[in-house]
């Protein structure tokens, strides 16, 4: 038996609740779904040390990295420490899992 709400707090749906979706809803997941830096500006949240959580907002090169890992299969990046490598790698196996649920990922070091 479902219920109307998760954990009884009113502003989370319960389980197998029907959703309905307005045109502009299901015309951004569409965008989602086929442009990981779309994806990755409006819906990715990080945690900075002074401002706390803020929107991930990518330099040129980590929207050319994401880009790169899309399009190709095999991906190399010869990069420096500290240039947001792990996050933006992250950010687009988070937008990979989600729009590929068949999909299997391993993060290996």
């Amino acid at each position: 038996m479902a219920q109307d709400t998760y954990a009884g707090n009113p502003l989370l749906k319960g389980a197998y609740q029907p959703l309905e979706y307005d045109k502009e809803t299901i015309e951004d997941y569409i965008r989602c779904s086929k442009d990981p830096v779309y994806f990755a500006k409006n819906y990715m949240k990080i945690i900075h040390v002074d401002h706390g959580l803020m929107p991930f907002d990518l330099y040129d090169y980590q929207e050319e990295m994401v880009e790169t890992m899309h399009n190709n299969r095999f991906v190399i990046c010869k990069m420096p420490r500290q240039t947001g490598k792990s996050t933006t790698i992250v950010a687009y196996l988070l937008h990979f899992a989600l729009f590929n649920p068949q999909s299997n990922i391993a993060i290996l070091a």
